[in-house]
This record gives C-alpha cells, sequence and structure tokens, in this order.
C-alpha cells in the first residue's frame, strides 16, 4: 500500500474514487501519427537463445512456404511439450530471416499482464521519447495501432497459456505474419494452421549434444545416442547435460551413472508432472549436485521460480546472498545453461522454474521448507524493488516489476500469501488502475482482495482498500453495477466497528469506500440513491472531523456534481464552488484534485444555462489539464465535452461539432469505442448535428449507436430503448415520417413491455409518440 488512500473528484466516469486516478503530470509529447512511425532498427523482445541450433529444416520451410503465399494475416501455431525447442525454433526464424520482415517482434504471451508488458515495451522501442510521459494503455494503444497501420511484419506470441489473451491482438493481425508457441494441444483451429512439435530426430539429438560439448563429428562418443535417449531427445534437457558434461571433465558414461542416482520417480504424485517435467527434475538434481560447493546456486533458482521467465531484474537478487556468492551463483548457473544471464537481467527456462518451485521431500534441493523459504525471499525481495508511489516518475519502474508481481499472483496460493504480498499486490492495483488498465487492475483487483481478507482479516482496513481498488477498477471499465454489488456486500462489515470514528486511517479507508459506493450509484443510474450516500457520508465527516478538509471537499464537490445530474444544477454550483475553495485553501491538496473541481464547476455553468461563464471557464482551465493529464487523458476530453455542450447551448454549432469530435476520437483511443463515455460522446456529436439541420450526418451516427446498443445491453435494456427513441426523432425531424413512427412505436411497445405503462421513460415515449401521430 502506498499510504492512505484519497477520495477522489469523481467528474464523470473515466477515472474514479480513491487512488484511482490515471495521472500524467508532464508535459505532453507531440505525437506523431502511428502510421507514420518508422519500425525500429531490428528485432524488439527477441530473447537470447543458444547459437546451437540443429535440424527442424522441414517446419523452417513450412513457415517459409506459408509466409510467403500470404504475406499478411497468417498465423502457424507451434504446440508440444515444454522444454521441446518450441520458442527455439520461433528465435531461430525470427533472427535469421529477419531481412524479409519490416519489424521482427517478440511477446511473452504467458498472461495478459506480460503481453501488455511486451506492447509497451515495443511502443518505447518505437517511440523512446513518450516512455516516461504516456501511461501503459495508451502506450499499448500505440503499439497494437502501429501493428494495424503497417505491414509485412512478423509477430512471435511465446507461450500462449490462456487463448484469450492473444485473440483479441490475432483478430487485428491481418497485416502481418505470426508464429504462436504454446503447451496448449487444443483450441487453435480458429486461430490459425497448427502443428504439434515433437522432440528432435535422434541424429539431430545426437548433434546438439555434440555441438553443446564441442566435438567434431570424427570424434563421436558411444554413448550419445544413449543418453539422448534417455533423455527423450529433449532440446532443454540435452543442453542442460551438455553444459554439465563440458563444465566437470567428465564422460557421457560418467553422467550416465549419475543420472541413474537421480530419483527417477521425481514428480511421481503430482497431477502436472510430464515426461518433460521428470526428465529436468532428474538433471536438476545432478547439475545441483555438482554445485554442492555453491550453495547459493540452489537457492538462486528456488528464488527465481517465482518470477516471469524472462527480464528479471538483477536487483531481485540483491540479499539473496553474500554479492559476491550470488554473482559466482549466477555465473555458475549460466555455465551449465540453466539460466541465460545479460547485465541487468536473468531468463529463466519456464519448466526449470516450474521444477524448482514444486517441494519433493526426497530431493535436498527442493525440500518443502527450502521451496516455502525461497517463496517469502521471492516476496520480499519483489515488493523491496516495486516504487513507493504510483508518480509519473516511477512508470518505468512499475512497469519492469508488473510481469513479476503477476506471475507471484498466480503462482502462490492465497492460502501462503503474507503481509507483503498483500499490500504489494494492492499497489499493484492502483498502478494499473491509474494508468487506464481497466481491465487488468480488476483481475488483478480480486486476487488482491482475496488476499488481504487471507492475510489481515475480512474486516480489516487492507482489505477495504482493496475492496475500493477494486470498486474503482470495475467502475472506470464501465461495469458500475459489479462496484456496487461489491461495495454493498461488503461495506456493512465496516460500517458496524463503533471504533471506526476514534482511528482516523480507518474512518478515512471508510469515508473513501462510501464516496466510491455513491458514485458507483451514479454511474449504474441511481443518482438519487448516490445523493443520499454522499449526504450521509458529508455529515459523518463533519461531525466527527476525523476525515480531513481535504476528503470533505473532494466528497462535496462529488455531491454537487450528482445533484447537476437530477436537474438542481444551482445547487451543484454552490456545493462545488464551496468545495473549490475548501481545497484551495488545504495544503496537502494536489494540483489535480483542483483542476478536477474547476472542470466540475465548469460542467455545472453549463447545465444551469450559464454558456459564456462555461465557455470562459473552459478556456482557462483546458491548457492546465492537458499539461497535468494530457490531451488524452478522459477527465481532459470530460471538460473538451462539457465545452462542446456549452457552445452548442450558446449557438455555436460548428465549434462544438470540433469539440465533440475531439472528444468522441479521443475517448474510443483511451476507453475504448464501446465504454459508456465513449458511446455518450457519439450521442452528443449525432445531437449537434441534428440540431443544425445536417441528417446526412445525424442519422448514421444514431443508427450506429442503436445497433452498438443492441449488441452490448441486449433489446430489452433502457439504453437501447432510449437509442431507439432517438433514431425516431431524428427521422421524423429528417421529414421521414413513416419510419419515425414504426421505430417510435416499436420503442414506444418496449418500454411499456419491460418497465410497465407507468414508468416515467414509458409514459414518455409514449407521449412523443402521440404527438407524432397528432401532427
Amino acid at each position: 500500500m502506498t499510504g492512505s488512500p484519497d477520495i477522489g473528484v469523481n467528474s464523470g466516469i473515466a477515472s474514479t474514487g480513491p487512488n484511482a486516478l490515471n495521472l500524467q503530470v508532464r508535459a505532453p509529447v507531440p505525437r506523431t501519427p502511428v502510421r507514420e512511425v518508422p519500425p525500429t532498427a531490428g528485432p524488439v523482445g527477441v530473447p537470447w537463445r543458444s547459437r546451437l541450433f540443429v535440424g527442424r529444416e522441414s517446419e523452417l520451410t513450412r513457415l517459409d512456404e506459408l509466409f510467403e503465399d500470404r504475406a499478411a494475416g497468417a498465423v502457424h501455431v507451434f504446440h508440444g511439450l515444454g522444454g521441446i525447442g518450441k520458442s527455439t525454433l520461433a528465435a531461430r526464424y525470427a533472427v535469421t530471416r529477419a531481412g524479409r520482415f519490416t519489424q521482427v517482434l517478440w511477446l511473452n504471451a504467458t498472461s495478459a499482464t506480460a503481453l501488455g508488458s511486451g506492447l509497451t515495451a515495443f511502443a518505447t522501442a518505437l517511440e523512446p521519447g513518450l516512455s516516461s510521459e504516456l501511461p501503459a494503455e495508451d502506450l499499448r494503444d500505440r503499439a497494437v495501432g502501429w501493428l494495424r497501420e503497417h505491414e509485412g511484419w512478423l509477430l512471435v506470441l511465446d507461450n500462449v497459456n490462456h487463448i484469450d489473451d492473444v485473440r483479441g491482438l490475432l483478430a487485428g493481425a491481418a497485416k502481418g505474419c505470426v508464429i504462436v508457441t504454446s503447451r496448449l494441444t487444443t483450441g487453435w483451429h480458429h486461430v490459425g494452421e497448427a502443428d504439434r512439435l515433437g522432440p528432435p530426430e535422434p541424429d539431430e539429438a545426437r548433434e546438439l549434444l555434440l555441438g553443446v560439448l564441442g566435438t567434431g563429428d570424427g570424434d563421436v562418443p558411444a554413448d550419445a545416442g544413449e543418453l539422448c535417449v534417455r533423455l527423450g531427445r529433449l532440446p532443454l534437457a540435452i543442453e542442460q547435460a551438455g553444459a554439465y558434461i563440458a563444465e566437470s571433465g567428465i564422460g557421457i558414461r560418467d553422467y550416465l551413472e549419475l543420472l541413474d542416482q537421480a530419483p527417477a520417480d521425481t514428480f511421481k504424485d503430482s497431477a502436472e508432472g510430464t515426461d518433460s517435467e521428470r526428465t529436468i527434475a532428474r538433471v536438476w538434481r545432478v547439475t545441483l549436485d555438482r554445485l554442492a560447493q555453491r550453495p547459493w546456486a540452489a537457492r538462486i533458482l528456488r528464488v527465481l521460480a517465482w518470477y516471469s521467465p524472462e527480464g528479471i531484474p538483477r536487483r531481485l537478487l540483491d540479499g539473496v546472498g553474500p554479492p559476491r556468492d550470488v554473482r559466482e551463483g549466477v555465473r555458475a548457473l549460466a555455465g551449465y545453461s540453466m539460466l541465460v544471464a545479460a547485465p541487468d537481467v536473468l531468463t529463466i527456462h519456464p519448466l526449470v522454474q516450474f521444477v524448482a518451485r514444486t517441494p519433493d521431500p526426497d530431493d535436498a534441493y527442493r525440500t518443502p521448507e527450502a521451496v516455502e523459504g525461497a517463496r517469502l525471499m521471492a516476496i520480499d525481495q519483489l515488493a523491496a524493488a516495486a516504487p513507493a508511489t504510483p508518480d509519473p516518475d516511477n512508470w518505468l519502474a512499475w512497469r519492469a516489476v508488473l510481469p513479476h508481481i503477476d506471475a507471484m499472483a498466480t503462482y502462490v496460493p492465497v492460502e501462503a500469501d503474507t503481509a507483503s504480498l498483500a499490500r504489494l499486490l494492492g499497489s499493484a492495483v492502483t498502478f494499473l488502475e491509474r494508468q487506464g488498465s481497466y481491465e487488468a487492475a480488476a483481475e488483478l483487483g480480486f486476487r488482491a482482495v482475496e488476499s488481504a481478507a487471507t492475510v489481515f482479516g475480512r474486516a480489516h482496513g487492507q482489505t477495504l482498500y482493496a475492496l475500493v481498488n477494486l470498486a474503482n477498477a470495475l467502475q472506470s471499465g464501465g461495469k458500475a453495477a459489479s462496484a456496487v454489488e461489491i461495495l454493498e456486500e461488503n461495506l456493512p462489515l465496516f460500517m458496524s466497528d463503533p471504533d471506526t470514528p476514534l482511528d482516523p486511517l480507518a474512518f478515512k479507508w471508510l469515508c473513501s469506500a462510501r464516496n466510491s459506493l455513491a458514485h458507483a450509484y451514479h454511474d449504474a443510474g441511481d443518482p438519487h440513491r448516490a445523493i443520499t450516500i454522499y449526504e450521509e457520508t458529508v455529515a459523518d465527516m463533519e461531525r466527527e472531523g476525523a476525515a480531513g478538509s481535504r476528503e470533505l471537499a473532494l466528497v462535496r464537490g462529488n455531491l454537487g456534481h450528482t445533484w447537476q445530474d437530477v436537474g438542481e444544477p444551482e445547487k451543484a454550483i454552490g456545493l462545488i464552488g464551496t468545495a473549490l475553495e475548501e481545497l484551495r485553501r488545504t495544503d496537502d491538496v494536489a494540483e489535480y484534485e483542483v483542476l478536477d473541481m474547476r472542470a466540475m464547476l465548469v460542467d455545472a455553468y453549463n447545465a444551469a444555462g450559464h454558456y459564456r461563464r462555461a465557455i470562459a471557464d473552459f478556456h482557462a482551465v483546458l491548457p492546465d489539464l492537458e499539461r497535468v493529464f494530457g490531451p488524452d487523458h478522459p477527465k481532459t476530453l470530460m471538460a473538451v465535452g462539457n465545452a462542446a455542450n456549452a457552445y452548442q447551448g450558446a449557438g455555436n454549432l460548428v465549434r462544438s461539432a470540433s469539440l465533440n469530435r475531439r472528444a468522441v476520437k479521443g475517448f474510443e483511443r483511451s476507453l475504448g469505442p464501446d465504454h459508456p463515455t465513449a458511446l455518450q460522446s457519439r450521442r452528443n456529436l449525432a445531437g449537434v448535428y441534428e440540431t443544425a439541420g445536417n441528417h446526412g450526418r445525424a442519422l448514421p451516427l444514431f443508427a450506429a449507436l442503436l445497433a452498438d446498443r443492441e449488441r452490448l445491453h441486449g433489446r430489452d435494456a433502457v439504453a437501447t430503448i432510449l437509442a431507439r427513441r432517438e433514431l425516431a426523432a431524428a427521422h421524423y425531424h429528417a421529414r421521414d415520417r413513416q419510419l419515425a413512427l414504426s421505430l417510435m412505436t416499436t420503442a414506444a411497445g418496449e418500454a411499456r413491455r419491460v418497465l410497465g405503462k407507468n414508468h416515467p421513460v414509458a409514459r414518455s415515449i409514449r407521449g412523443e409518440l402521440d404527438r407524432m401521430l397528432r401532427l
């Protein structure tokens, strides 16, 4: 956790609640249109692979033919056992054929988070100047946009564990070629052509072993073929065994005898045990016996087992042992091909990691006690390496550790979580949510709540902090109803504690949660319930005085914004104006909070019909919004949309349409085209065109909105019914009376069936239909 959660200002629905601001506090860097961004000088992300490569000629030829016949949109999947050489084959192709493609990109696809980190790194490689200026969501969008705008590239999606993680990326990969590697054997028929990669041929396996040993064809050890058979011709095992033999100066027969001494039934009780895992476990045992004089080697492997396999910062080993011993341990392990060491990062095969974190009471290097100790050390090392705050200065550092936090959340069972891990997960959710990565934040948020509840207790403040973060992620991602459900279910645990007002931090957490609940109700379509919660929270804060004047001002501003939405804009102006003055008098207020409140006040003036004041205040605050949040941040775009409404109210439809177009494009980039705010901005633009009498532009927008509402919410949703009513009205204004009557009749019937004849919406639509029939 990075300090107490703030009670955020919720002007709009893009970024809300405590610790939920997608902040960018540097001046925006001018962005080149993504179609004009050139490729990098060489491949991006291709991991270091052994210089030894034998065989696989048929697979390489197959890729050549597939990618030559279909220059774009071709996808080929290699699946098979871990350690069989899928990644090595993909890397060989990527490196040796790089000149045939405009760009080669390698992405670790073990999880959605790892995939997102790779896309962020790609965007950084393309445009280094944006790396610390844009949140990860914007960088990923630019990376994906680059692939969609350019052609002739090669993308490798390595080690896919869940097809859904890459489905969206593959759907947009129509202009390039894709190689996928995975242990998954099924589900690829809708993706592309798939081949099961088996072990190399016997002579190829022997050639690989001889290459590691440095033995020429004229001096072939007699036992080479036998060793390859014993190792199942598994390339990873062959390379590690060969490295052991070469480093130790022993013969192949000697190694075979050592292999016989290793437990043959390793993983016998593991449901996950496979032939490749058993093989690597035995090679592991033999290698670590050799490294017994370097006890840190085994500990290093056990610690690294809990991180993502690639891009492990070396600093995560600081404190694992004496620095000199750790360096020697890493060097020795690299010499035996147990890991790959680069100056700043380490890489370890996922199969080696799996063995290293699987306890075996019969293996001195993997006793339950040793594995548990390594897990605890890995958690503490990662927690120490994580930045203290999600501020922009720490963005790059957060991106470096995020894949390893995601791996930790996957590998560590909840019952084994520690306080350090629970807090680390909570901080990671905050970072993801502020970056605009709402889906990833929500996914990790559920795990963070479970972790906090297990470690601290269901009614602990840290659990409440995690719940608020989860609710904010869901709400900002357009799932306000889910946020309401989660908070309503859990808040009674905290509100029933009579000591909460006596503990300032606990009281602040509780007020923060109630603030988030109110805003979730607002976004879920129940502003009156939101007002009740806001007013109760304000009253409690004024009475107890424990939360602080800043927190009180923020909640008061949210209350004013909600009064505006229920048709009381003058009341909103008073509340928001008071809150703004309170904030300006508070020492610990952040600039973005003042700006947020200023933008809310602009919106309130607009809603009250004070258009000139709204326009003047908008132009005063816009440069600061763009400087602090960035030009495409949802908060900036929300102000742009509000200003568009003010210009429309003032009669300047040309300026209104221009600002609305900016808002539409920005929201679709930052939140996605299906986000509620993006849909509303499109509706506003259509409304301006309709007011201007430009039916040729208005009607297609209203029709597309109806189609999207029906696709996203279903035919019976209120939003769909209202969209049908608006399309009917637009056709009526365009003098297409017959189609207008048909659409309005349908809308009236659906409103009556779904909502009941006395519902305000049903009565309103029926009234419009009656007016059309009379005229």
